[in-house]
Protein backbone atom coordinates (compact mmCIF):
# COMPACT_ATOMS: atom_id res chain seq x y z
CA UNK A 1 0.00 0.00 0.00
CA UNK A 2 1.70 3.40 -1.09
CA UNK A 3 0.64 6.55 1.13
CA UNK A 4 1.71 9.65 -0.73
CA UNK A 5 3.66 12.45 0.65
CA UNK A 6 5.54 15.83 -0.01
CA UNK A 7 9.56 15.63 0.93
CA UNK A 8 11.63 18.24 0.87
CA UNK A 9 15.20 17.72 -1.01
CA UNK A 10 18.16 18.40 0.86
CA UNK A 11 21.58 19.51 -0.44
CA UNK A 12 22.59 16.74 -3.15
CA UNK A 13 25.68 15.81 -5.01
CA UNK A 14 25.70 13.12 -8.05
CA UNK A 15 29.14 12.48 -9.75
CA UNK A 16 30.60 15.62 -7.94
CA UNK A 17 28.47 17.70 -9.23
CA UNK A 18 25.54 19.88 -6.45
CA UNK A 19 22.22 18.96 -8.39
CA UNK A 20 20.36 21.19 -5.33
CA UNK A 21 19.88 24.56 -7.10
CA UNK A 22 18.69 23.23 -10.51
CA UNK A 23 15.75 25.33 -11.68
CA UNK A 24 12.07 23.63 -10.33
CA UNK A 25 11.98 22.32 -14.33
CA UNK A 26 14.61 20.55 -14.01
CA UNK A 27 15.12 19.54 -10.26
CA UNK A 28 11.68 19.42 -8.02
CA UNK A 29 11.60 20.81 -4.79
CA UNK A 30 8.25 19.27 -3.27
CA UNK A 31 7.98 16.17 -4.99
CA UNK A 32 5.46 13.57 -4.29
CA UNK A 33 7.37 10.37 -2.83
CA UNK A 34 6.21 7.34 -1.53
CA UNK A 35 6.51 5.16 1.92
CA UNK A 36 5.86 2.02 1.81
CA UNK A 37 5.66 -1.06 3.88
CA UNK A 38 9.12 -1.39 4.63
CA UNK A 39 10.00 -5.52 5.73
CA UNK A 40 13.48 -5.05 6.31
CA UNK A 41 16.34 -2.76 6.52
CA UNK A 42 20.14 -2.31 7.17
CA UNK A 43 23.13 0.37 6.82
CA UNK A 44 25.62 0.18 4.05
CA UNK A 45 29.30 0.21 5.27
CA UNK A 46 29.72 3.31 3.04
CA UNK A 47 28.50 6.72 3.53
CA UNK A 48 27.88 7.14 -0.24
CA UNK A 49 27.19 4.08 -2.24
CA UNK A 50 25.23 3.85 -5.46
CA UNK A 51 23.88 0.89 -7.55
CA UNK A 52 21.89 -2.14 -6.12
CA UNK A 53 21.74 -5.69 -7.86
CA UNK A 54 21.78 -9.39 -7.04
CA UNK A 55 23.26 -12.24 -8.07
CA UNK A 56 21.09 -14.72 -6.65
CA UNK A 57 22.77 -15.01 -3.42
CA UNK A 58 24.22 -11.64 -2.32
CA UNK A 59 23.18 -8.09 -2.94
CA UNK A 60 26.19 -5.73 -4.74
CA UNK A 61 26.26 -2.10 -4.26
CA UNK A 62 29.35 0.56 -5.50
CA UNK A 63 30.73 2.10 -2.06
CA UNK A 64 30.55 5.62 -3.90
CA UNK A 65 33.75 7.73 -3.37
CA UNK A 66 35.94 4.58 -2.56
CA UNK A 67 37.01 2.41 -5.23
CA UNK A 68 35.03 -1.15 -4.34
CA UNK A 69 31.64 -2.46 -4.69
CA UNK A 70 30.80 -3.71 -1.33
CA UNK A 71 28.71 -7.21 -1.53
CA UNK A 72 26.43 -8.55 1.51
CA UNK A 73 23.78 -10.80 2.55
CA UNK A 74 20.83 -10.58 2.47
CA UNK A 75 20.30 -10.23 6.25
CA UNK A 76 22.64 -7.23 5.96
CA UNK A 77 26.45 -8.60 6.65
CA UNK A 78 29.20 -7.46 4.65
CA UNK A 79 30.70 -10.21 3.19
CA UNK A 80 33.18 -8.88 0.98
CA UNK A 81 34.32 -5.44 -0.59
CA UNK A 82 35.61 -6.20 -4.04
CA UNK A 83 38.21 -3.37 -6.16
CA UNK A 84 37.32 -2.03 -9.10
CA UNK A 85 39.77 -0.73 -11.57
CA UNK A 86 39.85 3.33 -10.45
CA UNK A 87 41.16 5.31 -7.74
CA UNK A 88 38.71 6.54 -5.19
CA UNK A 89 40.36 10.35 -6.13
CA UNK A 90 38.13 10.27 -9.18
CA UNK A 91 35.28 7.55 -8.39
CA UNK A 92 31.99 8.64 -7.65
CA UNK A 93 29.66 5.52 -7.87
CA UNK A 94 27.21 4.08 -10.86
CA UNK A 95 24.77 1.58 -11.40
CA UNK A 96 25.48 -2.15 -11.69
CA UNK A 97 23.87 -5.24 -12.38
CA UNK A 98 24.55 -8.88 -12.85
CA UNK A 99 23.53 -10.90 -16.01
CA UNK A 100 23.81 -14.42 -14.47
CA UNK A 101 27.33 -14.95 -14.28
CA UNK A 102 29.53 -11.11 -14.15
CA UNK A 103 29.13 -8.13 -12.75
CA UNK A 104 28.65 -4.64 -15.11
CA UNK A 105 29.51 -1.58 -13.40
CA UNK A 106 29.32 1.88 -15.22
CA UNK A 107 31.56 3.90 -13.93
CA UNK A 108 29.62 7.45 -14.07
CA UNK A 109 32.08 10.00 -14.36
CA UNK A 110 34.65 7.95 -17.20
CA UNK A 111 31.95 7.00 -19.20
CA UNK A 112 33.21 3.38 -19.22
CA UNK A 113 31.47 0.38 -18.55
CA UNK A 114 33.39 -2.82 -17.14
CA UNK A 115 32.71 -6.31 -17.39
CA UNK A 116 33.99 -8.04 -14.16
CA UNK A 117 34.54 -10.96 -12.18
CA UNK A 118 32.30 -10.77 -8.99
CA UNK A 119 34.77 -12.74 -7.03
CA UNK A 120 37.92 -10.75 -7.12
CA UNK A 121 37.16 -7.96 -9.45
CA UNK A 122 39.16 -9.22 -12.53
CA UNK A 123 38.39 -6.63 -15.42
CA UNK A 124 36.63 -8.98 -18.08
CA UNK A 125 36.06 -6.31 -20.50
CA UNK A 126 35.61 -2.29 -21.16
CA UNK A 127 33.23 -0.41 -23.35
CA UNK A 128 33.80 3.28 -23.71
CA UNK A 129 30.54 4.75 -23.87
CA UNK A 130 31.18 8.31 -23.70
CA UNK A 131 34.53 10.27 -24.27
CA UNK A 132 33.11 13.75 -22.94
CA UNK A 133 35.40 15.43 -20.16
CA UNK A 134 32.41 14.80 -17.63
CA UNK A 135 30.09 12.33 -18.71
CA UNK A 136 27.37 11.84 -16.24
CA UNK A 137 26.26 8.07 -17.61
CA UNK A 138 25.17 5.99 -14.37
CA UNK A 139 22.84 3.73 -15.00
CA UNK A 140 22.88 -0.08 -16.22
CA UNK A 141 20.87 -2.73 -16.74
CA UNK A 142 21.70 -6.13 -18.28
CA UNK A 143 18.53 -7.37 -20.63
CA UNK A 144 19.47 -10.52 -22.62
CA UNK A 145 23.15 -9.69 -24.35
CA UNK A 146 22.35 -6.18 -23.82
CA UNK A 147 23.05 -3.20 -21.69
CA UNK A 148 20.78 -0.16 -20.95
CA UNK A 149 22.06 2.79 -20.11
CA UNK A 150 21.62 6.63 -19.35
CA UNK A 151 23.15 10.00 -19.40
CA UNK A 152 20.88 11.59 -16.65
CA UNK A 153 22.20 15.20 -16.02
CA UNK A 154 21.87 17.07 -19.32
CA UNK A 155 21.39 14.84 -22.60
CA UNK A 156 18.93 12.79 -20.70
CA UNK A 157 19.75 10.06 -23.09
CA UNK A 158 18.69 6.35 -23.05
CA UNK A 159 21.05 3.76 -24.75
CA UNK A 160 20.69 0.61 -25.94
CA UNK A 161 23.76 -0.94 -26.18
CA UNK A 162 25.26 -4.71 -27.78
CA UNK A 163 26.78 -6.53 -24.71
CA UNK A 164 29.15 -8.11 -26.34
CA UNK A 165 30.50 -5.48 -29.37
CA UNK A 166 29.70 -2.31 -27.33
CA UNK A 167 27.87 -1.01 -30.24
CA UNK A 168 24.78 1.43 -29.61
CA UNK A 169 22.07 -0.31 -31.27
CA UNK A 170 18.91 2.41 -30.22
CA UNK A 171 19.32 6.11 -28.83
CA UNK A 172 16.13 7.49 -27.42
CA UNK A 173 16.08 11.30 -25.88
CA UNK A 174 13.74 10.86 -22.43
CA UNK A 175 12.74 13.16 -20.23
CA UNK A 176 13.24 11.99 -16.97
CA UNK A 177 16.74 12.15 -14.93
CA UNK A 178 17.19 8.22 -14.45
CA UNK A 179 19.54 7.10 -12.20
CA UNK A 180 19.15 3.62 -11.94
CA UNK A 181 17.70 1.23 -14.32
CA UNK A 182 16.65 -2.36 -14.05
CA UNK A 183 14.87 -5.01 -15.94
CA UNK A 184 11.80 -6.18 -13.81
CA UNK A 185 9.74 -9.65 -15.30
CA UNK A 186 11.70 -8.39 -18.83
CA UNK A 187 10.26 -4.82 -18.87
CA UNK A 188 12.48 -1.53 -18.03
CA UNK A 189 12.19 0.57 -15.10
CA UNK A 190 13.99 3.61 -14.14
CA UNK A 191 13.80 5.60 -10.76
CA UNK A 192 13.24 9.39 -11.91
CA UNK A 193 15.46 11.80 -9.72
CA UNK A 194 13.29 14.71 -10.61
CA UNK A 195 9.76 13.67 -9.17
CA UNK A 196 10.81 10.52 -7.14
CA UNK A 197 8.89 8.47 -9.63
CA UNK A 198 8.94 4.76 -11.46
CA UNK A 199 9.03 4.87 -14.85
CA UNK A 200 8.29 2.15 -16.84
CA UNK A 201 9.67 2.40 -20.70
CA UNK A 202 8.78 0.73 -23.97
CA UNK A 203 11.71 -0.93 -25.25
CA UNK A 204 11.37 -0.22 -28.62
CA UNK A 205 10.91 3.74 -28.27
CA UNK A 206 11.86 5.06 -25.01
CA UNK A 207 8.06 6.41 -24.42
CA UNK A 208 7.33 6.17 -20.91
CA UNK A 209 4.22 3.79 -20.47
CA UNK A 210 3.39 4.27 -16.99
CA UNK A 211 4.66 5.85 -13.93
CA UNK A 212 3.95 5.02 -10.11
CA UNK A 213 5.47 6.99 -7.24
CA UNK A 214 8.68 5.39 -5.96
CA UNK A 215 9.06 3.59 -2.19
CA UNK A 216 12.41 6.05 -1.19
CA UNK A 217 12.35 8.82 -2.56
CA UNK A 218 14.91 11.71 -2.55
CA UNK A 219 17.30 10.45 -5.19
CA UNK A 220 16.79 7.22 -5.40
CA UNK A 221 19.97 5.48 -6.16
CA UNK A 222 19.47 1.72 -6.49
CA UNK A 223 16.72 -0.60 -7.20
CA UNK A 224 16.38 -4.81 -7.72
CA UNK A 225 14.68 -7.80 -7.09
CA UNK A 226 16.01 -10.39 -4.77
CA UNK A 227 14.00 -13.37 -2.57
CA UNK A 228 10.40 -12.41 -4.25
CA UNK A 229 10.83 -8.77 -2.79
CA UNK A 230 11.65 -5.41 -4.36
CA UNK A 231 15.13 -3.79 -3.02
CA UNK A 232 16.11 -0.05 -3.16
CA UNK A 233 19.14 1.86 -1.81
CA UNK A 234 18.03 5.05 0.08
CA UNK A 235 18.78 8.38 -1.38
CA UNK A 236 20.09 10.95 0.49
CA UNK A 237 23.48 11.11 -0.75
CA UNK A 238 25.27 13.95 0.76
CA UNK A 239 28.67 12.36 0.99
CA UNK A 240 29.19 11.66 5.13
CA UNK A 241 25.24 11.03 5.55
CA UNK A 242 23.85 7.40 6.88
CA UNK A 243 22.63 5.08 3.82
CA UNK A 244 20.29 2.02 3.78
CA UNK A 245 19.33 -0.73 1.48
CA UNK A 246 15.65 -1.35 2.23
CA UNK A 247 13.21 -4.26 1.22
CA UNK A 248 9.78 -3.54 0.85
CA UNK A 249 6.31 -5.12 -0.85
CA UNK A 250 5.29 -3.97 -4.08
CA UNK A 251 2.44 -4.72 -6.37
CA UNK A 252 5.40 -4.37 -9.15
CA UNK A 253 5.94 -8.09 -8.72
CA UNK A 254 2.57 -9.36 -8.13
CA UNK A 255 1.39 -9.20 -11.62
CA UNK A 256 4.05 -11.50 -13.77
CA UNK A 257 6.08 -13.08 -11.16
CA UNK A 258 3.71 -15.84 -10.23
CA UNK A 259 2.00 -18.30 -12.78
CA UNK A 260 -0.84 -17.18 -14.29
CA UNK A 261 -4.29 -19.57 -13.56
CA UNK A 262 -6.11 -18.93 -16.96
CA UNK A 263 -6.10 -22.29 -18.86
CA UNK A 264 -5.55 -20.90 -22.52
CA UNK A 265 -1.97 -21.42 -22.05
CA UNK A 266 -0.55 -24.52 -21.31
CA UNK A 267 3.80 -25.59 -21.62
CA UNK A 268 4.25 -28.92 -21.86
CA UNK A 269 6.45 -31.03 -20.95
CA UNK A 270 7.00 -29.83 -17.84
CA UNK A 271 9.47 -30.77 -16.17
CA UNK A 272 11.27 -31.01 -19.54
CA UNK A 273 15.09 -31.36 -20.77
CA UNK A 274 15.20 -30.59 -24.30
CA UNK A 275 12.11 -28.91 -25.93
CA UNK A 276 8.93 -27.20 -24.62
CA UNK A 277 5.95 -27.06 -26.23
CA UNK A 278 3.74 -23.99 -26.05
CA UNK A 279 0.05 -24.17 -26.84
CA UNK A 280 -2.23 -21.56 -27.09
CA UNK A 281 -6.38 -23.21 -26.60
CA UNK A 282 -8.73 -20.99 -27.70
CA UNK A 283 -6.75 -17.87 -29.00
CA UNK A 284 -3.22 -17.16 -31.00
CA UNK A 285 0.54 -16.76 -29.78
CA UNK A 286 2.38 -13.53 -30.70
CA UNK A 287 5.30 -13.80 -28.73
CA UNK A 288 7.37 -15.20 -25.76
CA UNK A 289 9.84 -14.13 -22.96
CA UNK A 290 11.50 -16.64 -20.18
CA UNK A 291 12.83 -15.65 -17.53
CA UNK A 292 15.32 -17.04 -15.06
CA UNK A 293 13.90 -16.85 -11.08
CA UNK A 294 15.70 -13.49 -10.69
CA UNK A 295 13.88 -12.19 -13.11
CA UNK A 296 16.42 -12.02 -15.81
CA UNK A 297 15.22 -11.84 -19.39
CA UNK A 298 17.34 -15.31 -20.97
CA UNK A 299 15.50 -15.40 -24.40
CA UNK A 300 12.38 -14.15 -26.45
CA UNK A 301 10.71 -14.87 -29.77
CA UNK A 302 8.20 -13.65 -31.85
CA UNK A 303 5.25 -15.31 -33.31
CA UNK A 304 2.67 -14.69 -36.13
CA UNK A 305 -0.28 -15.60 -34.54
CA UNK A 306 -0.26 -19.17 -34.18
CA UNK A 307 -1.70 -21.45 -31.76
CA UNK A 308 1.28 -23.82 -30.31
CA UNK A 309 4.89 -23.52 -31.01
CA UNK A 310 8.27 -25.80 -29.46
CA UNK A 311 11.20 -24.16 -28.59
CA UNK A 312 14.62 -25.79 -27.49
CA UNK A 313 15.69 -25.24 -24.46
CA UNK A 314 18.55 -28.08 -24.24
CA UNK A 315 21.39 -25.24 -23.48
CA UNK A 316 19.26 -23.56 -20.34
CA UNK A 317 20.94 -24.75 -16.55
CA UNK A 318 18.59 -26.85 -15.26
CA UNK A 319 15.99 -25.04 -12.78
CA UNK A 320 12.91 -23.42 -12.72
CA UNK A 321 11.56 -20.83 -15.41
CA UNK A 322 8.76 -18.73 -16.23
CA UNK A 323 7.72 -17.76 -19.69
CA UNK A 324 5.23 -14.59 -20.48
CA UNK A 325 3.49 -15.93 -23.58
CA UNK A 326 1.99 -12.73 -25.59
CA UNK A 327 -1.05 -13.33 -27.27
CA UNK A 328 -4.34 -11.77 -28.90
CA UNK A 329 -6.56 -12.32 -25.40
CA UNK A 330 -3.80 -11.40 -23.52
CA UNK A 331 -0.59 -11.99 -21.61
CA UNK A 332 0.40 -15.05 -19.55
CA UNK A 333 2.99 -15.94 -17.52
CA UNK A 334 3.40 -20.11 -16.69
CA UNK A 335 6.46 -21.70 -14.94
CA UNK A 336 8.39 -25.04 -16.16
CA UNK A 337 11.57 -26.61 -14.65
CA UNK A 338 14.30 -27.52 -16.52
CA UNK A 339 16.08 -31.21 -15.84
Amino acid sequence: MFLLSLTNMHSQMIGGVDVSNLPNNLHSTSAPSADCDVQFSFQTSSPSPSGLCFDGTYLYSTAGDLPFIDKYSLDGQLVASIPIPLSSSNFYGGDLDFDGTNLWLMAEQHGILYKMNPLNGEVLSALTISSASDPNYASCAYDNGYLWVNEYFSEHLLLHINATTGVIEDTFNIIPGIISLRIINGDLYGVDYNTDLLHKFDKTTGAILSSTPWCIPNFSLGICTADGSIWGLSGSIVYGGSQSIKRFESSLLSNDSFESSNIEITVLPNPASDVINIKAASTSIIGFEIFNVLGGSIARKNCDGIGEISFDISNFQNGIYFIKVATKNGSYVKKYIKI
